[in-house]
């Protein structure tokens, strides 16, 4: 869904997030690669200067992999957004050093905010750098102990390479 600055004007707009909201579903089924079991949440835009300022709630179930023992899990991610996207663009094509208080914008091009990309990268920012069982906002699909995937049993017998070192001892 995208949203243009000129249609905002100075109103605000209320975008109500769910399951029905088709566009937001499948940002994040793309963003995590996973299935969404819940979405719920407002968003808020309004024209703020020369840009648009994204506010209010989301909150969204995930269901994902543990990236400890690959078992199916619920992610919960959530709670206040609050974006600040404008609309101009640093000149040239170099690298550009941003000073501290333009950490917090994000850039769109043109007149027009993309609101799929809003949601995916607000729940990106949410969602924790390694998913494991046991974390917070992390539940087993499935009850049962959290393993590193693909490890079993030890072997019980020694390499045949190694077995002239089973009986070294160090002086």
């Amino acid at each position: 869904m995208r949203i243009h600055i000129e249609q905002l004007g100075q109103d605000s707009l209320a975008v109500p997030l769910s399951l029905d909201t088709g566009w937001a579903v499948a940002s994040l089924e793309q963003a995590f690669e996973g299935q969404v079991a819940a979405l719920q949440g407002v968003l808020e835009l309004g024209v703020v200067g020369p840009g648009i300022l994204v506010r209010g709630q989301a909150r969204a179930v995930l269901l994902r992999s543990c990236d400890r023992c690959l078992a199916a899990v619920r992610n919960s991610l959530g709670g206040a957004v609050d974006l600040f996207f404008d609309p101009s663009r640093p000149e040239g094509d170099e690298s550009v050093c941003l000073l501290p208080d333009e950490l917090d914008v994000g850039f769109i091009d043109g007149e027009e905010l993309d609101l799929a990309a809003v949601v995916a990268e607000f729940f990106l920012l949410e969602s924790p750098s390694r998913l494991r069982c046991g974390d917070a906002g992390v539940a087993r699909a499935e009850p049962g102990e959290c393993t590193i995937a693909g490890l079993g049993d030890a072997p019980s017998e020694v390499d045949p390479r190694l077995a002239a070192l089973k009986d070294f001892k160090p002086r």
